[in-house]
Formats: C-alpha cells, structure tokens, sequence
C-alpha cells in the first residue's frame, strides 16, 4: 500500500484554488490569454491545456478523457510543465502559475 495523504491533500488544495479563480480550459482560440507574460512563452498549447485542467483539479485520468489524449501522454505533457516552471510537483506548478499571473486573464 501507497500513502495517498500527500496526493489527497494536494486534491484539496487545488479544489480550494479554483473557488477563488474560474477557469476553463482553454479553446485553441483563446490560448494567448493564458500566456500573460515572456516567463510562459516555452509553454505550448497543449501543455497550457493540461496546466488548466491541473489547476482545476483534474487528475491524469479526467485530463486525458477531456482531451482525448491517452493517460501517457497526459503524462508526457505533465513532466516538461515541470521543467519548464522549474517546479517538481503539479501542485507546484498550479501555485507558481496563480502567483505569476499565468491565469491572470482568467479571475473573476
């Protein structure tokens, strides 16, 4: 057996994010109102999706449901959004993206 507190914990805080910020995911339309400054300029399209969905407290299996993507490639978004923020964790990158007005065009 796995200790899934940290995981739970992470579920909740993201859940508690998303009350203060109405998000959507993004339609390929409307991808340039995410990208709010230079920093996220490395992020693509797909990965500022999936960064939405997080953010939104979505799980790797719901992520790739909405987007019709498989559950490893969810995966392979998730990892170079990691890198790309210099963060370790996705709730890591959740709270840098919110703290550096990723989703600034997005509040309500």
């Amino acid at each position: 057996m796995r200790d899934a507190t940290t995981e739970v914990e992470a579920k909740q805080l993201l859940q508690s994010l998303s009350r203060f910020v109405e998000l959507s995911p993004p339609s390929p339309e409307s991808n340039t109102e995410y990208v709010t400054n230079g920093s996220y300029s490395d992020l693509s399209p797909r990965e500022l999706e999936v960064l939405s969905l997080l953010a939104q407290g979505y799980g790797t299996d719901n992520i790739a449901d909405r987007l019709f993507l498989s559950k490893t490639t969810v995966r392979n978004h998730v990892q170079p959004i990691l890198a790309k923020l210099d963060v370790h964790t996705r709730v890591e990158a959740v709270s840098y993206a919110f703290r550096n007005g990723l989703f600034a065009g997005r509040r309500g």
